[in-house]
Parts: C-alpha cells; structure tokens; sequence
C-alpha cells in the first residue's frame, strides 16, 4: 500500500494509542512525581535473565546480586531498571564468554518442544481477578487462533511472509534480551 492510502488511518490509529496510553502515564506521573514514558520494568527483566547464575529461565535474583542491585540504586527505587541494567551489561563486559554460552542456551530453550517455567500463571490471575473470570485466557484459547492464523499466513504466504519473520525474530529477540518463559514462546510455537 502506498504511503497516501495509510496516512488517514494513521492519525486515528496514532490518537488510539495515545488515548490507550494516557491513563498509564498519569499513574506513572502520580507514583514516581515525576513524568515517565512508560515504565515497563525492562532492566530488571534483564538483570533477571542476565547474571552470573542465570539458567535462562525465570528464577530470582541470588540475594548477593540483588543486594549490589539494591546499593546502585542508591536509595531511589526509581532507579530500579537503571541500577538493573548496568549490573546485567556488567556481566556482559566481564564475562563474555559465559554471556553468549547463556544466549545460546536461551536460544535452545526457545526453539527446545519442552515446556519452561512461568512466572505469570493464568490460573493465579483468574483466581485473583476482579471480575472473577476471564479476564485473562489461559493459552489454551491461543493455540486454535495461533492455527488459524498460520493457516490463513500459508494460503497468502508471499503477503504475510515478511511479517512472520519478523514476529519470529522479534520473539528470539525478546528470550536473547530476557529470559525463557511460555509467554515469550507464544509467538513461535506454531512454527515449532
């Protein structure tokens, strides 16, 4: 499509967004007192799977790590993802050849047919919900959609072809970035 045909829907879409995001960013605004774009927890997602003890799956932080991790901070916790994220590019610098054995490894999980670990249980939300049930599906609900989706991806495979890909890579990049756990592999379990 040319680039006059998606600009009318990209105003409305962009003002979506926008309208999508807003609440978070005054709740951020109001719990930090100051204004942060979107705080998603990322340094320490990859502290968690970036680490001299890291396995490549979910797991805590060894309390020796988590305790250089608290003095980083330096008193402010909303130097959280900050302090997180220098110690895991510190083991990167110091130890970079178990940093790309323990990428390797992520990259095995990701691709491996066994199941990981999960931090995020879709039982235990729907236990504590608001609303009871459902406002989370659990991953049963994924795959006939996953199917169908790859379905109708093979029939026009040249259109969807680029897209895939990059669902796929972006996927592998999330588990290099992060760690392993089911909800990262969503994505790619239909290729599997």
């Amino acid at each position: 499509p040319s680039a006059r045909r998606l600009l009318p829907w990209l105003l409305p879409a962009l003002a979506a967004a926008g309208l999508l995001v807003m609440p978070f960013l005054f709740r951020a605004r109001q719990a930090a007192g100051r204004w942060v774009l979107l705080r998603t927890g990322g340094g320490v997602n990859i502290l968690i799977g970036n680490h001299e003890c890291a396995s490549g799956r979910y797991e805590a932080i060894p309390p020796a790590l988590e305790k250089r991790w608290l003095e980083e901070q330096r008193g402010d916790p909303r130097n959280a993802d900050r302090a997180a994220l220098i110690l895991a590019a510190d083991f990167w610098r110091q130890h970079p050849g178990a940093a790309l054995r323990l990428a390797a490894r992520k990259l095995r999980l990701l691709l491996s047919s066994e199941e990981t670990t999960d931090s995020f249980s879709f039982v235990y939300c729907q236990q504590r919900s608001v609303l009871g049930w459902p406002p989370v599906f659990g991953p049963g609900l994924l795959w006939p959609l996953a199917g169908l989706g790859l379905l109708l991806t093979l029939r026009e495979a040249r259109r969807w072809a680029v897209p895939a890909v990059l669902v796929l890579l972006h996927s592998a990049q999330v588990v290099l970035l992060f760690y392993v756990v089911e909800r990262f592999r969503q994505p790619v379990l239909p290729f599997l």
